[in-house]
């Protein structure tokens, strides 16, 4: 079994980076809110998918 850990610092700024990484990867992944230290944890079968939506404002609101 591979375990691959990626750590990205700003999803912002790191935002092609990470779509790049996670194109076609079943993941399991942690969001932190710098701010608060909320976390939100996640699973998916193809993580570039559900990162894109992510990073569509409409789907934020």
């Amino acid at each position: 079994m591979l375990v691959l850990i990626m750590v990205y610092s700003n999803g912002k700024i790191d935002k092609l980076r990470i779509l790049s990484n996670s194109k076609g990867l079943a993941e399991i992944y942690l969001w932190t809110h710098k701010v608060s230290s909320k976390k939100y944890i996640g699973s998916v079968v193809d993580l570039s998918k559900r990162l894109e939506s992510y990073y569509v404002f409409s789907s934020l609101k």
